[in-house]
This record gives structure tokens, sequence and C-alpha cells, in this order.
């Protein structure tokens, strides 16, 4: 579980980085394929654990369980790394000369034929907005790694504490 937990963050801060430095679609890509590579390890583990914690007549609670757990992960998730990259992205529209369209999303603002001279400042807030939102990924994840680590060493037989 710590393995997929580090690849998870190694992709979360590779990607920050080069969208912070040399945004491109190999460089996204790299990490991406990093965080995906962890969640699809990651994804056993935990399943094994909650399944096997129950005896089989509570398989069904078992499952519930384990699918609750995905399901609330992924919505906070998406929902703090949405609302890091909507706070950085109106930062940094705030310290230029943005409209308010620019402001709204960076949607809106490409797809304004008035907004066309401000494709630069978007570009760049969307990209600030991204470096943000995968650092603040990796250290949650660098911190559940760590506590994965001291909580189950390697060897560990038992998952359940």
């Amino acid at each position: 579980m710590t393995i997929a937990l580090v690849a998870c963050a190694l992709g979360a801060v590779l990607s920050a980085v080069w969208a912070g430095a040399t945004p491109s679609y190999v460089a996204m890509a790299t990490g991406t394929v990093l965080i995906w590579s962890g969640i699809g390890f990651g994804v056993i583990a935990p399943t094994m654990t909650i399944l096997d914690g129950l005896p089989p007549s509570q398989q069904g609670l078992a499952s519930a369980l384990n699918d609750l757990t995905r399901e609330l992960g992924a919505a906070l998730g998406i929902a703090i790394t949405g609302s890091v990259f909507n706070t950085a992205y109106r930062h940094f529209l705030s310290g230029h000369d943005a409209s308010s369209i620019v402001a709204q999303s960076p949607a809106t603002a490409l797809s304004d034929p008035g907004a066309q001279s401000l494709d630069g400042i978007v570009r760049d807030a969307v990209l600030h907005g991204w470096h943000s939102a995968f650092l603040a990924a990796g250290g949650v994840l660098i911190v559940c790694a760590l506590g994965s680590a001291l909580l189950y060493p390697r060897g560990s037989q038992d998952l359940l504490p």
C-alpha cells in the first residue's frame, strides 16, 4: 500500500513541477501514468483488508464499506484539488489585468471572443492552478504514505489494528 501511495505522490509532484516549468502532454502523461499506476496497485490491499476482516456472513457489509471508502475518498480528493485549483487560478488572475469573464472559469475565458487577448494570462493561470492542485495532492499523498509505512510496517501479517 505504501508503494502505491508513493507512486501516486511522485506522479502528483512531477505533474506539479512540470506543469509549472515546461508544460507539455508528455510531462503531464508521465505524471498521470504514475498516479494511475499507484491507484491500480493501491486498490487491492485495502479491498483485501476490508473483505478479509469480516466473516463470510458479513461480506455484503464488507463490500458496502469498501465502496463507501472509495467513493468518499474520490469525492474528497476531487473537492479538495478542485478547490485548490480554483483558489490558485483566481489568485493568479487577481494580480493581472483580467476581465471578470476570465475570472469565472478558464473555459468561459477561452470561448469568449472578447477575451482572446488574454489567452496567455489564462494559460498561465490554469498552469498555476494545476501546479498548486498537484502540489497539494502530492503533499497529502506523502503524509498518507508515511502514515501507511508507520502503521503497517513491511512484512506485517495483520493489516487490521
